[in-house]
């Protein structure tokens, strides 16, 4: 039987992101605000703090922080 740390890591290598999601991941990632975003992408900047809350979500993660160092662990993006 797997524990739930083994659970949890099966679980973060399948996270389904979708490409809106890994472009504001990789923006973050290389310091970009949200403003900045925005108009990179185009959207709202309630759009993106929606995307945002769904990227926690999705992820399970609590900070942004924390999503970034999961997905270059896990390869999410």
């Amino acid at each position: 039987m797997k524990s739930v740390s083994e659970k949890n890591s099966v679980d973060q290598a399948n996270i389904q992101l979708s490409d809106l999601q890994k472009e504001i991941i990789r923006l973050i990632k290389q310091g970009s605000t949200t403003q900045e975003i925005a108009l990179v992408t185009g959207f709202t900047l309630d759009k993106l703090t929606v995307e945002r809350k769904s990227i926690l979500k999705t992820t399970g993660c609590q900070t942004m922080f924390d999503v970034i160092s999961r997905a270059n662990k896990n390869n999410w993006l």
